[in-house]
């Protein structure tokens, strides 16, 4: 039987820690609906070492959000196992999140 590895969302935030409280509530809204979700802020680090951290977290989704994100009030999430990227309204990113990350057992 396979066995998917990659699941939940990794949340990375750039440009500080200006938006640490909106990420925080996303993240622990995703908990709630029994989402695995993690928030990555390091300002020191590059974005390229924040996307290697959730790739060898194995997170099935990520996204980047930062002040652009906040300001067009719009997402991109990269889907981790074949690279495709969606963008969605900012203000649907808990639905949207939750409906990528859900499984039918069956």
């Amino acid at each position: 039987m396979w066995v998917d590895r990659r699941r939940g969302v990794g949340m990375i935030l750039l440009d500080g820690p200006e938006h640490a409280a909106e990420v925080l509530k996303i993240v622990f809204s995703l908990r709630r609906a029994r989402v695995s979700a993690a928030f990555i802020c390091d300002p020191g680090r590059s974005l390229r070492s924040m996307m290697r951290e959730a790739d060898r977290s194995n997170f099935l989704d990520v996204i980047v959000l930062g002040e652009q994100e906040f300001r067009d009030k719009k997402f991109k999430v990269k889907d981790m196992e074949d690279g495709s990227v969606e963008e969605f309204d900012l203000e649907k990113i808990v639905d949207v999140l939750i409906e990528r990350n859900s499984y039918e057992i069956g």
